[in-house]
């Protein structure tokens, strides 16, 4: 049985009724897993019972795990828009329901998240490149830990555009591609990342093809 699914099933055992569900995601490059652990109330007692299940599982697999309430998940929409909306459109429900089937994302904060985001990733780019000495496997794993960023927001931003909450991968592809957003160079990176590309004038290159995408998804996401 999987790891993160063994998981939700023993801490439903645990907390009964107190656990609303559990939601698993995680990102597409190395296989991480996430999970969501949505509770009724969050107590020292509950705390407690998960404590143990949760690092016996941390040492078989590296896991992320967020713990909120239903109230909380609420609450926290104007705050974590991009991942909440992420969830909801490639999380996979594991146990119980999913609050945030029905949770409403606003538009507007959707959007200045976005340009938030990209705003910090392209000032870290720079500062990276100018402050640090980076070899090149360095600098790979910098770009791919920034690419995955990029990739969501990417996403968001075809949604902004069309107006659209459900568009699959291959429509939002098509609609970035009319703004010059190129996913490509996403998997480039990562295919550098898995063929270990060492040659310094190659990573230079495509790091600064990088850095030049993500400002000019600021700069598009600047003008929804």
């Amino acid at each position: 049985m999987d790891i993160t699914k063994k998981l939700s099933d023993e801490l439903s055992k645990d907390l009964k009724g107190d656990l609303v569900g559990v939601i698993s995601y995680g990102e597409k490059s190395n296989k991480v897993s996430s999970l969501l652990l949505v509770l009724k109330v969050v107590t020292e007692e509950n705390l407690a019972k998960m404590k143990a299940p949760i690092q016996e599982a941390l040492k078989k697999k590296s896991i992320g795990i967020i713990t909120l309430t239903k109230k909380e998940l609420q609450q926290s929409a104007d705050v974590f828009p991009i991942k909440f909306r992420t969830i909801q459109k490639y999380g996979t429900l594991l146990i119980g329901e999913n609050p945030l089937d029905t949770l409403s994302i606003e538009v507007a904060h959707l959007r200045l998240r976005c340009e938030q985001e990209l705003r910090n990733l392209s000032l870290r780019l720079r500062q990276t490149y100018l402050q640090r000495n980076l070899n090149s496997d360095e600098k790979i794993s910098l770009l791919l830990s920034c690419a995955e960023k990029f990739e969501q927001n990417l996403l968001i931003i075809a949604e902004l555009k069309e107006e659209k909450t459900d568009l699959d991968f291959t429509e939002a592809e098509k609609v970035l591609k009319k703004m010059d957003l190129n996913l490509s160079i996403i998997n480039e990176i990562r295919n550098a990342f898995k063929n270990k590309i060492t040659k310094k004038e190659q990573v230079d290159v495509l790091y600064h093809e990088f850095r030049e995408m993500v400002d000019l998804g600021t700069n598009v996401v600047d003008q929804l």
